[in-house]
């Protein structure tokens, strides 16, 4: 594990820097930090425990507590232009069980990236994690969640996402470590005009397992949702897609996408895909599609025929498999962040 500060000094130079950061070294805040004109305009970023039950959201008050985490707050009509960041360092192993909530009030604009490092050897049995978003009357949430627990880790991840009338959403999860992923995410479109993104991304090698679930709930008509999650997998790495557009009986109007693209690298590696419709109302657009394939070899072969060798030539058709997904995130240090992880797994070093 490297030092904190240069953990810090390597965030520096992908080519952005944060209005606020909130390091956690396992359960202790290390860095809290926030730009002074937005500390002015009322915005939170806090540690979760030190929020007052009364100025959480009522949405939250049956949530069971974890030992640690974040709470992010954004009032009415204030834009963060740079990006917020919430970090969880592991050194020891120890259990941790972090706990996000985000609040964006009517009109407010916002980028959260969240990230977890730990060493790959590092043994920490199990990692829950929750994350509760709440996008309310045409704001606008931008979340990203990056995972990079220790491969003797599993890791249990439940995101669940309200947005209200004309809100819009867009959320990003990129799996890169722990040995078993279970990840659930659900958003529920309550209001008009509603939208959101949802993208997923993940690479698996040697025996790693990741179980996905996902939600699109549309509980109120004309409100729209386009999902994508991506998995490339090789060595015996396995994954399992389920996921449900659920369109209510008054939801008319809607229109919603659901997209699970599984790529194998390997005869041992499987995916299994189940995309589902729950759909209620009659005027309605909804679609849904599911891949499971390896490489195609056509493309292996034109590249190859312009003097590629193969394992170049993979790494290529990897990368641009991702590539659709990893423009939806903020910053050209991170999307080379995880291009240059997708090597390592290629070259059996992650």
């Amino acid at each position: 594990m490297p030092p904190l500060v240069d953990t810090l000094r390597h965030w520096e130079i992908e080519g952005w820097q944060e209005d606020g950061l909130l390091l956690y070294r396992d359960t202790t805040v290390m860095v809290s930090h926030l730009a002074d004109h937005l500390r002015r305009a009322g915005v939170v970023l806090t540690n979760l425990a030190d929020v007052p039950t009364a100025q959480q959201p009522t949405e939250t008050a049956g949530d069971p507590p974890g030992t640690h985490g974040a709470f992010v707050y954004v009032p009415r009509s204030v834009t963060v232009e740079r990006p917020l960041r919430i970090a969880h360092v592991s050194t020891t192993g120890k259990m941790l069980a972090p706990k996000t909530v985000v609040v964006l009030e009517p009109e407010s604009e916002a980028t959260v990236i969240e990230e977890t490092i730990a060493e790959p050897t590092q043994h920490a049995p199990t990692v829950p994690t929750a994350v509760r978003l709440f996008v309310r009357t045409g704001a606008r949430l931008r979340y990203y969640y990056l995972q990079n627990w220790g491969r003797q880790t599993d890791h249990t991840y439940a995101q669940t996402a309200q947005v209200e009338q004309d809100g819009h959403l867009l959320s990003l999860l990129a799996t890169l470590g722990s040995r078993v992923t279970r990840a659930s995410v659900e958003t529920k479109l309550v209001g008009p005009g509603a939208h959101s993104d949802l993208y997923g991304v993940a690479f698996g090698d040697t025996q790693q397992r990741f179980e996905y679930h996902t939600l699109q709930d549309h509980v109120v008509g004309r409100t729209t949702s386009d999902l994508l999650y991506k998995t490339a997998l090789e060595d015996q790495a396995a994954s399992r897609y389920t996921g449900l557009i659920r369109i209510a009986r008054d939801a008319q109007k809607t229109d919603a996408y659901q997209a699970n693209r599984n790529l194998l690298l390997s005869q041992q590696a499987k995916a299994d895909s189940i995309p589902m419709l729950e759909i209620l109302a009659d005027d309605v657009r909804c679609t849904h599609g599911a891949t499971v394939g390896p490489v195609d070899p056509e493309q292996s072969f034109y590249l190859m025929s312009r003097g590629l060798p193969f394992p170049t030539a993979e790494q290529m058709i990897v990368e641009g498999f991702f590539e659709q997904v990893l423009q939806k995130l903020p910053s050209v240090g991170l999307r080379e962040r995880l291009h240059a992880h997708i090597e390592r797994k290629l070259r059996g070093h992650a």
